[in-house]
């Protein structure tokens, strides 16, 4: 049976319309394109990080602490960039908050010194820039405690990275469930409201690390565990898989800059 021919509104009688004077009568919960500044995409550290929610992900022991501790290096002046590489440099430098689940902060001074910035670092006054949560377990994102309340910290102090690692050491959901993504919304938010960057480790799929022809295909995000509103909820990404002995293949993915890949040699 043929369908009857739409009567399409036109634009001057919309106006007028009912519809018109309802969005007029709730005009505060929205906001006119028209009247928004675009605003250039930015980096947190170039080509690398970008502001709001970033994911790090890699299987089991593909140093995915030891490339974060490249990041915080570089975010805090003792690194000239990501992996030596001067193009990747922070747009300003800033503290960052490691909330470090799996590393005791005894073994990450040592990786940081023997390996990232190759000195020691214990001289002079005491400093802010790098600090590591004492108890992670006490900043679990599902539950209500005002004194480990990690959004308000982050509006309190204006960190420019705060990195979970791992994600499933801070909540108590089911993974594959799609409102364990809820979970970052706020604190994503707050940071993004000073260019900061919240940083998200999260490990592969099992079947997906146990296959190496999947495993080492650049940006199949459906490696990541867990549910797939994460990586929807995601400014940007990065993978970490094997390039050989000391090497690792570096794959980035943003919103609102082109992907790019290279070779990290680790330290």
């Amino acid at each position: 049976m043929a369908r009857a021919p739409v009567d399409y509104i036109e634009s001057e009688e919309f106006e007028s319309s009912a519809a018109s004077d309802a969005l007029h009568e709730w005009r505060q919960h929205f906001i006119a394109m028209s009247e928004v500044r675009a605003i250039k995409p930015d980096w947190v550290i170039r080509n690398a990080i970008v502001p709001g929610l970033n994911f790090v992900v890699a299987p089991p022991k593909h140093f995915k602490s030891t490339y974060i501790l490249e990041l915080i290096a570089t975010m805090i002046g003792h690194s000239h960039g990501v992996g030596g590489d001067a193009a990747m440099k922070p747009r300003q430098r800033g503290a960052c908050m490691y909330f470090a689940a799996e590393q005791s902060v005894y073994d990450l001074k040592h990786i940081y010194e023997e390996r990232i910035i190759k000195r020691k670092w214990n001289k002079g006054p005491v400093s802010w820039d790098f600090a590591v949560a004492k108890d992670v377990m006490e900043w679990a994102l599902d539950e209500h405690d005002s004194d480990h309340d990690l959004t308000r910290f982050i509006e309190k102090a204006k960190p420019a990275m705060v990195i979970l690692d791992p994600f499933y050491h801070f909540h108590h959901m089911e993974e594959n469930d799609p409102h364990v993504a809820r979970l970052l919304i706020k604190p994503t938010k707050a940071i993004k409201k000073h260019g900061g960057a919240l940083v998200v480790v999260h490990h592969e799929r099992k079947e997906s690390s146990q296959n190496n022809g999947a495993s080492n295909q650049s940006g199949n995000w459906n490696k990541m565990r867990g549910t797939s509103a994460l990586w929807a909820l995601a400014d940007g990404g990065t993978m970490l898989s094997k390039a050989g002995a000391g090497r690792m293949k570096v794959f980035s993915e943003f919103k609102t800059h082109p992907s790019l890949e290279w070779v990290w040699t680790v330290p």
